[in-house]
Order: C-alpha cells, then sequence, then structure tokens
C-alpha cells in the first residue's frame, strides 16, 4: 500500500512583481533555545519552521503581511498558542483524559480541567530528516517516533511514525503526512488537525466574513460533543452564507464539509481571500473565535473533538476516527489557497 499523503496547500492567486523569481532559505540557531529555525523564501512569501518546537510553521508572510499570531519569543514557539502547531493523535478534547480501543484503555494527563487536550506531539522535538531548497521550492522533512522509551509512547503504546513534509513555494505552503503503523498486531486509531491562528486584518473582527460550506453542527455538552448532528438550518451557527465575525463568538465542531465545497474567511480591506478546502477524510471543522481577541482559528481535522470515546459508543461515522491496520498507513488532504477577493 503506497503511504497516502495530506497536503494542506496556501495557494496564491496574486503576487507583487516585486517579489518575482526570488528565492531565498535561511537556516540559523536561534541564541536562547539553540533550537534550528528554517525559514524559506519564494517570491512574496516567507515561512518559517522549527522542527524542535513541535514541527510548528510558525510564521507565514504573505505580501508583507504576517498571517498568523506570533509567539514573542522562538521559547514560546512550543505548545499550541501560536503558528500552526500539529494535534495528533487526539485533535481537541478527550473525555476525562482516556478512552478505550480494542480492549486497551489509554490515559491522558488531565490538562484541561478533567479532559485533555490537543495530543502529544506540539511541544516534542521532531527529527529533522532533510532541507531540499530549489528556486521553485523549499521541502522540510521532519519525522516523529512513536517508540519505546519515550512519554508519548507510554501514553499512546502503539509503534508508529508520523513524517511530515513541509513544502513552500511562491504563494503556497503545504503540509504532507504519512502515518505508518509499525505495529505488527495492533490497529493505529488516531485522529489529525491543524490548529492556525490566524490574524484579523484591516477593519478587524467586523471586517472578517466567514464561509463554512457544512452539513451539520455537533451538539455539544461543556465543550464535548454528545454526538448528535443536528442539521445547521436547525441552529444559530449557519454559516453556509457568508457572515461577518463580529459578535459571532464560538468554539464548535462543524461536520460534512466535502471536497468541492471549501470553507471561506475574507478580508475585504486586504482584498484578501482563505480558501480550506480538503479531501473526504476531514469532514470535521472546528472554528474557534473568542471575543476581545485578535486572532481566529480554523481548524481541520480527520476526526471529531473527542473522537476515540464517540467511536467506542458506536458513533463510528460522527468520530470521523481514522484507523490504520498493522503495518499499513493512512493520511488525507488539506488545502488553504489565498489571494484576491471573489
Amino acid at each position: 500500500m503506497k503511504p497516502f499523503h495530506l497536503a494542506i496547500i496556501l495557494s496564491s492567486l496574486l503576487m507583487s512583481p516585486a517579489h518575482a523569481n526570488t528565492h531565498q532559505l535561511r537556516q540559523y540557531r536561534d541564541p536562547e533555545t539553540q533550537w534550528l529555525v528554517v525559514e524559506a523564501k519564494h517570491g512574496g512569501t516567507v515561512a518559517s519552521l522549527i522542527p524542535e518546537a513541535g514541527c510548528n510553521l510558525f510564521s507565514i508572510v504573505y505580501r508583507d503581511t504576517e498571517l498568523l499570531k506570533q509567539p514573542g519569543t522562538i521559547a514560546n514557539v512550543n505548545g499550541t498558542g501560536c503558528g500552526t502547531p500539529i494535534l495528533y493523535p487526539t485533535p481537541n478534547r478527550v473525555r476525562n483524559a482516556s478512552f478505550t480501543f480494542d480492549g486497551q484503555t489509554f490515559h491522558f494527563p488531565p490538562n484541561n480541567g478533567p479532559n485533555f487536550i490537543h495530543g502529544l506531539v506540539h511541544n516534542v522535538p521532531w527529527t529533522l530528516q532533510s532541507v531540499e531548497h530549489t528556486p521553485v521550492q523549499t521541502e522540510i522533512l521532519c519525522s516523529l517516533d512513536f517508540t519505546p522509551g519515550s512519554r508519548r509512547y507510554e501514553l499512546f503504546p502503539i509503534t508508529h511514525t508520523i513524517f511530515m513534509r513541509v513544502t513552500i513555494r511562491e504563494g503556497a505552503v503545504s503540509w504532507k503526512y504519512t502515518v505508518q503503523n509499525r505495529s505488527a498486531e495492533h490497529r493505529l486509531p488516531f485522529g489529525l488537525g491543524l490548529h492556525p491562528w490566524f490574524l484579523y486584518q484591516k477593519g478587524g473582527r467586523p471586517q472578517t466574513l466567514l464561509t463554512v460550506p457544512a452539513t451539520h453542527w455537533m451538539e455539544s455538552e461543556q465543550m464535548l460533543p454528545s454526538g448528535r448532528l443536528i442539521p445547521l438550518e436547525e441552529t444559530e451557527l449557519d454559516a453556509r452564507q457568508k457572515r461577518t465575525l463580529e459578535g459571532f463568538v464560538i468554539d464548535d465542531v462543524y461536520y460534512g464539509l466535502a471536497p468541492d465545497q471549501p470553507t471561506i474567511v475574507q478580508f475585504p480591506q486586504n482584498d484578501l481571500e482563505v480558501r480550506f478546502s480538503a479531501s473526504p477524510e476531514f469532514k470535521h471543522l472546528v472554528v474557534y473565535t473568542p471575543a476581545e481577541q485578535p486572532w481566529f482559528c480554523i481548524e481541520n481535522q480527520t476526526c471529531s473533538t473527542d473522537a476515540h470515546n464517540l467511536f467506542t459508543q458506536g458513533l463510528t461515522t460522527e468520530s470521523g476516527l481514522q484507523i490504520v491496520p498493522p503495518g499499513a498507513t493512512a493520511s488525507g488532504e488539506v488545502t488553504y489557497s489565498f489571494g484576491r477577493c471573489r
């Protein structure tokens, strides 16, 4: 079985002529943390990644504008508070910090009240495998093993490896991942999501427009899904037609996204549009728009919040849990594209 990749692509529809045909690769050690920072420029797009800080692509500058919430100092990249953290193998919350799968119970340290949130890979050092730079693009390949002797394996004891290939090009940044189950006996149940922290641009929240072409909202109780899928027309969270984020304060899970129907964020005063589209594996989307903050999050996920526990309850479709047989691989694809407002 061929490795099946997830790709998240930011593709530009407009580039300034001043940036055309320029490319540069810079690698340096941050003096405070000694972490390696890999920075690549292609045309008007500059992106920076730190493998040792959770493989976080923490900065994307497009047309001289930073798109992502910044860490303050490099030391703060580690974790889930800035840039583009990777959420794996349990995106978002796990009820009571535990679940059971194939007769085995997995326990995690509670870090969100009684629950566990955001997985095991965002604050650990990934291994930098290679950096390949050409005039067209820069590819950064990182990997992370789940093997005996690591804390992440103690918590999720299934032998496997996740590879992440980040590609930066003019007007585009892509993530491609491959999950390889190297266990000879255990199935691998996982979910994967990205948690990008987008900054509001000119006009702020009132001038930020959101379209989410989902079919359902996942009913929630104390920030955890009940398992019920409610048709969007029966809710106050229907965003199938564009709506301003002014007064739209949510932290909710949408369901029913399709590959040919992208989620769209528009910043009209910047004449900037970001499109989020995905392969069929990514039916779930978390929208997080807290009040009085200069940022918001649009989180494509392969599964629901608390997916493992929903799956155990028999809610296989609602959970979206990805299951990899012994010796096999799995993946999906997500695309962010940005250009002028349409």
